[in-house]
């Protein structure tokens, strides 16, 4: 078959089968890439929150903590009374990304774990 086509025919045949198989490839890196976006997507809009507010509820508990060993330090009464109004703000400020960070929980294992920062 091949042998009875021109040499223009077999060159053109042979440029139209590379067409198809860059269209080809084309076309299945357009759906991975779709594919990639919306799984990027779902990542960042479930995940990024949570772990935003459980780092402000690390900061929080390191603040307090260093707080508290200045509290223990200190021996003047005025200052320990600013530092307990501080350590105050800090308990709420957990509590608040507590919530935050429970209302981004999705699983139940994640449900559980948050439960475990209480007393």
């Amino acid at each position: 078959m091949l042998k009875n086509l021109k040499i223009g025919a077999k060159i053109l045949s042979g440029y139209i089968v590379v067409l198809v198989l860059l269209l080809a490839v084309g076309g299945v890196s357009i759906l991975g890439i779709r594919a990639l976006n919306i799984n990027v997507h779902g990542i960042v809009e479930e995940h990024v929150p949570a772990a935003d507010a459980a780092m402000e509820m690390m900061i929080a508990l390191i603040s307090t903590r260093d707080l508290m060993g200045e509290y223990w330090i200190n021996e003047d009464p005025e200052v320990r009374a600013e530092m307990k109004e501080e350590f105050d703000a800090l308990i709420e400020e957990f509590d608040e990304w507590e919530g935050k960070l429970e209302a981004v929980s999705t699983t139940r294992e994640e449900k559980e774990g948050l439960g475990s920062t209480r007393p």
